[in-house]
């Protein structure tokens, strides 16, 4: 069955992970997006583990299920080739700051002109408005801006990153349900739309739901959810491994306590709700870990789970490729790749990331353009199709994120 998204196009001027995550899951959705990219290609080709030149393990978990275009924004006529296409497209996303998108006369004033029914997304580390206005960004800046390293140091003394990048990941969600969102109103009225997802703001507002905390109801408040930094919120090592542990509930502390062989501990003042077990953490982390201590990984887990209560096992990034739930729901996927033969990818993917400029003429032809037409641009620089001499790596080609 087609996805809901089945028929939306998308051009997509976006690079690294926040923006190609973004247009990957409006592609798994199915939309047809068309990856627009440099003549050396994305950054994120050269992102993590490189199976082939051009072929990373990032670039492949961001860029599946789409359609490559290359295009040489320097050159002087690729912005009338990515107007015409534009008016084409439903949706136009772009994660360049807002100078280089007016100096690439690509802005919504500009694409509006060409599709006054276009959904414009403007993916970015910070907004056009306000002191930090247009300063480049990617995932550790914004993770230092938006209070999570601090809250890192808050929780274990040391300033540190999240070993995730985690602000591009959560932004292209929200990104993802704001375009959804602006299609359905247009589906509905008629009208396009311009969209701003500055990330700074939305992971400030992302750590602000727990850890704002007392700042919300007064300037003095405290901030920082105090379950979530406390040092004794931790995995509990078992004979063979560790166990997560989550009594939430004031039913599962009483199965706990049950389990434990200490039926006191259910109506023991400082254990019996959820407001004492917050206010003594150190007491909880005790039992647990005494509790997962004397038994195996899968004893734990089966005594927990038959009583109801939140738990499971600590997995490394191994274990979840070979792990019996993820494969028996068909969560990964194995797909061909033309160079490097079969790779893992999460489902719904169906086709790996595009060769650079793989789909170009396809695209083009599809968009108005005819065989003279590709093949003039093709001769004079401004697109490239793929099997074309693009190895030029010239930064400035690309512009800001």
């Amino acid at each position: 069955m087609p996805g809901p998204l089945h028929g939306v196009r998308v051009l997509d001027l976006t690079r690294v992970v926040f923006g190609p995550l973004t247009t990957r899951v409006l592609a798994d959705l199915g939309a047809e997006v068309w990856k627009v990219e440099p003549p050396h290609g994305d950054i994120g080709r050269q992102m993590g583990h490189v199976a082939a030149p051009g072929v990373s393990a990032i670039h492949l978990s961001c860029n599946g299920n789409k359609r490559g275009v290359c295009v040489d924004l320097r050159h002087r006529s690729a912005r009338s080739v990515l107007l015409r296409v534009a008016a084409h497209a439903d949706v136009f996303v772009h994660s360049m700051t807002p100078g280089a998108i007016t100096g690439l006369g690509l802005t919504y004033a500009d694409v509006v002109a060409a599709n006054p029914r276009i959904v414009y997304a403007n993916c970015w580390g910070f907004g056009r408005e306000g002191p930090y206005a247009g300063l480049p960004a990617y995932d550790d800046i914004i993770q230092g801006v938006s209070g999570l390293v601090a809250l890192q140091a808050k929780a274990s003394g040391e300033s540190a990153f999240s070993p995730s990048i985690l602000c591009d990941k959560v932004c292209a969600l929200y990104a993802v349900s704001g375009i959804s969102a602006a299609l359905y109103r247009r589906a509905v009225s008629g009208e396009g739309a311009e969209l701003e997802f500055p990330m700074f703001e939305l992971m400030t507002a992302f750590t602000a739901v727990e850890h704002l905390d007392g700042r919300i109801f007064a300037d003095d408040g405290p901030t920082g959810y105090r379950r979530a930094l406390s040092p004794h919120r931790r995995p509990f090592p078992t004979t063979d491994g560790a166990v997560t542990i989550l009594p939430y509930q004031d039913k599962h502390w009483r199965s706990v306590a049950a389990l434990l062989g200490q039926p006191a501990l259910a109506v023991d003042p400082r254990l019996a709700t959820v407001a004492a077990r917050q206010a003594h953490p150190e007491l909880v982390a005790d039992h647990l870990a005494r509790f997962a201590a004397a038994r195996t990984t899968s004893e734990c887990l089966k005594s927990l789970r038959d009583n109801r209560v939140p738990c499971g096992p600590v997995l490394g990034l191994d274990d979840l490729v070979e792990d019996e739930h993820l494969a028996e729901v068909g969560f990964w996927r194995h797909v061909e790749h033309p160079e490097v033969g079969p790779v893992h990818l999460p489902a719904p993917a169906e086709r790996p990331a595009p060769a650079l400029g793989q789909d170009t003429a396809a695209v083009l032809a599809g968009c108005g353009f005819s065989r003279g037409e590709i093949a003039a641009l093709a001769a004079g620089g401004v697109v490239h199709q793929a099997g074309q001499d693009s190895a030029r790596s010239d930064d400035n080609q690309e512009a800001e994120p």
